[in-house]
């Protein structure tokens, strides 16, 4: 972090110088769009990656205002806004419309442009400050946009590593399967699954990752301490924002670890979708809505370069400042968040009363019922005996295999 913020000092001198479902129309007030003032930005734009609105989005996506004030597409369906979901709790479908979307953008070089705009900001306001997170919730609308212009029905989901983190090996988890992210093989390259042989923006032809090697997931306790935090500062600070974002990349390890390459891993914006939910949980929390697009940490030279501070241009969007990213337009109109998964001994399904999810359980024997994610074939699953915490298999001598699916426990409340 400390040779991050010299480099982004040494380049300034150089210079010189919810959270809730989509809304359709007849759904309730509360699941639609929310208005926005007139002299917002993002209302009519050249290009649609400066859209803040799915107004200013209609004609990107060749579809029609009508009366009612919502975009009709070509098929017929109004245009959404985006439904970001936990990963595994998409519908297999749902999944296999994002990987698509991914896939082609991948195909257009369209993805490869995204990776570099990431590279060229590594040493700028992006990272290592108060610029972090309206930066990088700015950057994954972008992609969000390129993904539905692609799929108007795709959403970016958010990858929740507390779910993983409580596995006795996280890198059993499913997400690193197949199904998900892929897996790696002995050298760390992703070798499967549907980014498997994504060539990087350096010329390799496989995603790298070392997985736990360094770093760790994200926990409860530290979203809780996010949550309940008080002071902007702590939040928007000159060290490390959210008490440790960069940690779960230096677990994913390879093109993850650091700035200039972590954006050739897709799962980097489903890593930072989720840090955008945490942070939009803590404005909810903490902040009345009338302030949080002008609450900002003090511009002091003496903690961190300008880059970050709020004036700074959020290079290299045209016409942005940092503060540009603390408009409640993001989820007032582009996207809401699907609450996390939980579990209880009323509903253990981690979904609801009537969907039990395939990926994900409910953990009853370590503390509060908690969802936790399904562990791959030859995975650890210590202390998982007897629940149903291996992906389509049962937990035999402390190892997933196949066979029958433990069934679900029900408690009967008194």
């Amino acid at each position: 972090l400390r040779q991050i913020d010299r480099k982004a000092r040494q380049a300034l001198t150089r210079r010189v110088d919810d959270i809730f479902p989509p809304s359709v129309p007849g759904s309730p007030v509360w699941l639609r769009p929310l208005p926005v003032s007139r002299n917002s930005r993002g209302q009519v734009a050249w290009n649609p990656y400066d859209c803040m609105t799915l107004q200013c989005l209609c004609p990107f996506f060749r579809g029609t205002m009508r009366d009612d004030g919502y975009c009709y597409l070509r098929n017929g369906r109004p245009l959404a806004i985006a439904y970001r979901k936990e990963y595994r709790m998409m519908t297999d479908d749902e999944r296999e419309r994002f990987h698509a979307a991914f896939n082609q953008l991948k195909f257009n070089g369209e993805y490869e442009r995204f990776a570099r705009e990431h590279q060229s900001v590594s040493q700028g306001g992006a990272h290592s400050g108060p610029g972090f997170l309206p930066w990088h919730r700015e950057f994954i609308k972008r992609m969000e946009i390129a993904l539905r212009l692609i799929d108007p029905t795709v959403a970016l989901p958010y990858w929740d590593s507390v779910l993983d983190v409580y596995l006795p090996d996280p890198r059993d988890s499913i997400i690193f399967s197949p199904l998900f992210a892929g897996e790696i093989d002995m050298n760390g390259f992703v070798v499967n699954g549907p980014f498997a042989f994504w060539n990087t923006i350096e010329g390799r032809n496989t995603i790298w990752r070392t997985l736990s090697g360094e770093g760790g997931l994200f926990n409860e306790g530290q979203l809780s301490s996010v949550a309940n935090e008080p002071n902007i500062e702590h939040v928007l600070s000159y060290t490390v924002p959210l008490a440790g974002c960069p940690i779960p990349h230096f677990w994913v390890g390879g093109d993850m670890r650091v700035p200039e390459t972590s954006a050739n891993d897709p799962i980097f914006y489903m890593h930072h979708s989720f840090v955008d939910l945490i942070f939009e949980i803590w404005r909810q929390r903490q902040q009345r809505k009338d302030v949080r697009e002008w609450a900002y940490t003090s511009n002091l030279w003496s903690c961190g370069n300008e880059f970050h501070f709020s004036y700074a241009w959020m290079r290299p969007f045209d016409f942005l400042s940092n503060q540009d990213g603390l408009s409640n337009a993001y989820t007032d109109q582009l996207y809401r968040y699907a609450q996390r998964p939980t579990c209880s001994a009323q509903v253990p399904t981690c979904g609801s009363r009537q969907v039990l999810l395939k990926y994900l359980f409910c953990d009853f024997n370590h503390g509060f019922p908690h969802c936790v994610a399904k562990i791959k074939f030859g995975g650890i699953c210590e202390g998982f005996d007897g629940m149903d915490a291996c992906f389509n298999g049962q937990c035999i001598f402390g190892r997933c295999q196949q066979g029958p699916t433990p069934p679900v426990m029900n408690f009967t409340v008194i």
